[in-house]
């Protein structure tokens, strides 16, 4: 109003020169309705034109380097004035979508994640756990975040969501593995081939050749690990009969064990063997047969010591040829395996705030020593970013012609 108030007070000094006392007053009355009117309803904008308002930074009307034309004519647009940004995550939840039940290695280390991260996110968000304990459940959730919103409040962890499973859950998976953002994994699962007591074998070389039928659990036939063991079977002529419906996750491949429902399993519970089944390697309960990770996967002793001496990795056997498969088949472990991973629509930036957080809460002697006690194990993080170039160096073709190779239920998509 600062321009409509000039122009009442240059009208006024007008009359006051120009007209009795008598013309003044009705001036005078006429000038404060016109005022009470402007006030109202606006100016005129032919009589008394409005402030100009500052241009947005998108409708710049000055050149640079030059200065605005009419600069008393110029209102401070609001965003003119500098204020700190809001932080992304301020005062926001994140739900973080758990692969696999309560109990398991997904779940311990994701509520462990949910309660000591925020600190390191800007905004500290509040995360939100929720479990889902089925492979088919844990897909559906997968479905849904892949296309949704890319604000970043939505995050899974847990072992999934990988390129292998796009391949053999087909009618399951509306995924694309290497489009998900990937944002953190500091857990390279040591997969080792482990035999029940009571089993035919109890060395893997013996298994090689054998004449004696053993049996092994796995999940469903077709899938990344039924197929893995059908490609050793056939390379490395193992007598072995593939039982399927089994839980594979860490509760339930200590189950298989205890009840001896199958001779062999694969697992990833070599740390917590002597915290969860103390005595089980000591006692020789289970024996380790041979080493299903990749080498970059390195084992450490746990609480009750090493692996046994002289023990190898499966790719020891194989061939180059072979090896190129067998590697194949893992496409969706080591780094990739468990991962926490966001929409595909997600923003770089947004995507970021995670991954840099989970990199500075890894320098972080109490977050780290945490963890670690956590897991009983030493631990290394990956970012997204390169998660997302090791997504996107599957080749989805190779692999394809692999499980039509060793898969007789395998229906190719291409």
């Amino acid at each position: 109003m600062g321009g409509v108030a000039s122009t009442l007070h240059d009208s006024l000094g007008v009359q006051m020169r120009r007209f009795s006392r008598s013309t003044f007053v009705v001036s005078l009355v006429f000038l404060i309705i016109t005022a009470t009117l402007l006030a109202a309803c606006g100016s005129d904008p032919t009589a008394t034109p409005l402030p100009t308002l500052a241009p947005t930074p998108t409708q710049s009307t000055s050149t640079p380097g030059t200065t605005n034309p009419t600069p008393t004519a110029t209102v401070a647009a609001p965003m003119a004035t500098a204020t700190p940004s809001t932080p992304h995550y301020q005062g926001k939840t994140i739900r973080l979508i758990v692969g696999w039940g309560a109990g398991s290695n997904s779940d311990i280390q994701a509520r462990y994640v949910a309660k000591n991260l925020p600190k390191f996110i800007p905004g500290n968000p509040r995360f939100v756990a929720s479990p889902v304990p089925t492979r088919s459940s844990y897909f559906a959730q997968l479905n849904e975040m892949f296309d949704g919103p890319g604000d970043g409040l939505v995050m899974a962890y847990g072992v999934g969501g990988v390129t292998p499973e796009q391949l053999t859950f087909k009618d399951e998976v509306k995924f694309k593995a290497d489009e998900f953002q990937r944002v953190f994994s500091f857990d390279l699962i040591p997969s080792v081939l482990y035999a029940h007591k009571d089993s035919p074998y109890t060395s893997f070389d013996a298994m090689m050749g054998g004449s004696e039928e053993f049996t092994v659990a796995q999940a469903a036939e077709g899938d990344a690990r039924w197929t893995q063991m059908q490609f050793l079977k056939e390379t490395l002529n193992l007598p072995a009969r593939i039982l399927t419906g089994f839980d594979i996750s860490t509760p339930g491949a200590f189950l298989t064990m205890d009840r001896h429902d199958a001779d062999a399993v694969t697992a990833g519970f070599w740390y917590r063997l002597a915290t969860d089944r103390p005595g089980w390697l000591t006692n020789g309960d289970v024996v380790p047969l041979v080493i299903m990770s990749d080498y970059s996967v390195a084992i450490s002793p746990n609480a009750e010591g090493p692996l046994p001496a002289g023990i190898k990795n499966v790719r020891d056997f194989l061939s180059p040829d072979e090896l190129r498969e067998f590697n194949a088949l893992q496409a969706g472990e080591g780094a990739l395996q468990r991962t926490a991973i966001m929409s595909r629509n997600t923003p770089d930036d947004v995507r970021d705030l995670i991954s840099d957080a989970i990199v500075t809460a890894f320098d972080d002697p109490e977050f780290r020593t945490g963890l670690e006690k956590l897991l009983g194990r030493e631990l290394s993080v990956v970012d997204g970013p390169t998660l997302d170039a090791l997504a996107e160096s599957v080749d989805v073709e190779f692999l394809d012609s692999v499980y039509r190779k060793y898969s007789p239920t395998y229906e190719s998509p291409f």
